[in-house]
């Protein structure tokens, strides 16, 4: 490797390595939203008859927006919806059955939803709102 890309790549890393450090505090807020996420999953998975996994994708979360906001709070939206669809039939709960494996929430706007090889894609911001309403709808048209 050239002495100008090892620079380069030296420089980088100093720059770029705090943008990803997590602080003690963010690993704690981490940890417990995805522990209340993973009931949530329990919950669903009991009453869809399956397994359902949950997945918070951290990296468009803010630490400091999430201090006043539960990341897990609006996952839990998706779980909620599955259970509602789930409860509607058995057809409803064979479906979800053979086609959602696990959610994976990420921080976006705007809201979107989309389900890619057993994995349910549930995109948010903070600002919205009617979040399992509109997972449910998704659900129910896709399925």
């Amino acid at each position: 490797m050239s002495k100008f890309k090892l620079v380069v790549t030296l420089c980088l890393c100093v720059f770029l390595a705090p943008a990803f450090a997590q602080s003690l505090a963010e690993k704690e807020k981490y940890a417990a939203e995805e522990k209340e996420l993973s009931k949530a999953a329990e919950y669903a998975s009991d009453q869809c008859k399956t397994t359902i996994k949950a997945k918070i994708d951290w990296s468009g979360f803010n630490i400091k927006e999430m201090a006043s906001n539960s990341a897990s709070g609006y996952c839990e939206e998706a779980f909620s919806a599955l259970r509602q669809v789930c409860g509607r039939s058995e057809l409803a709960m064979k479906s979800v059955q053979g086609k959602v494996k696990s959610v994976t929430c990420k921080y976006s706007s705007p809201l979107t939803v989309s389900l890619k090889s057993g994995e349910l894609i549930f995109s948010f911001s903070f600002k919205d709102s009617n979040l399992s309403e509109k997972v449910q709808a998704y659900l129910m048209d896709s399925l």
